[in-house]
């Protein structure tokens, strides 16, 4: 039935995000230092960044059950301020919005918006990683390598090998898993809990 593999579906997501839980939270705390960073943006025209900056925070305070509200808000910055580095970024909060409604199609759609080439690229390879994320969760693991090979900045290069790895793990592709957790490995630099989970991973394959 429908509504059975709705709820499976529902009770992978949650087993998934637990045990990836800390990698995710990783790449949200980039996430937020780039929006903070971002606070010091000056524009030419200080008028129109600043709407669109307000915006954005109307987005991060409003609350969660207010998503009508919030998607109207995000799709005013999509069409009237693409260019300002706020539409992204509030795309992708969204996204994460839609995820813990359990409307994976619509938030993967906003995570392509935030993918497009007009992207900043740090933004980008964001986006890219979280629908990398989803398309797994969906078991859609051609469609999360794809993404997965467009993450190219620097900051995720290791958060991109060790999606790459669940992916070619989740293909039963063991060779090319190992292969992808080593140069995760070998980008951290053997430190941190994100480092740890990899090892994980790593160990368990060849038990």
């Amino acid at each position: 039935m429908a509504f059975d593999n709705d709820e499976q579906q529902s009770e992978h997501f949650k087993n998934f995000y637990n045990s990836h839980k800390i990698k995710i939270f990783s790449a949200l705390i980039v996430f937020l230092l780039a929006f903070f960073a971002y606070q010091y943006f000056i524009s030419s025209n200080q008028s129109k960044a600043e709407e669109a900056s307000q915006l954005f925070q109307d987005v991060l305070v409003s609350k969660m059950d207010n998503i009508d509200e919030i998607k109207l808000k995000v799709a005013k910055l999509q069409n009237e301020y693409n260019n300002s580095p706020y539409a992204a970024r509030a795309t992708i909060y969204y996204s994460k919005i839609l995820v813990e409604t359990g409307d994976y199609s619509a938030a993967a759609n906003e995570l392509i918006w935030a993918s497009e080439e007009n992207i900043e690229s740090s933004i980008q390879s964001m986006a890219n990683y979280l629908l990398g994320n989803l398309y797994l969760v969906q078991e859609k693991p051609d469609e999360a390598l794809e993404v997965a090979n467009k993450i190219i900045t620097d900051g995720y290069i290791g958060l991109a090998n060790d999606l790459k790895g669940d992916i070619y793990l989740a293909k039963d592709d063991k060779e090319n898993a190992i292969k992808s957790y080593e140069l995760a490995l070998n980008y951290f630099g053997g430190q941190g809990e994100l480092h740890k989970v990899i090892e994980n991973k790593l160990n368990s394959i060849s038990q």
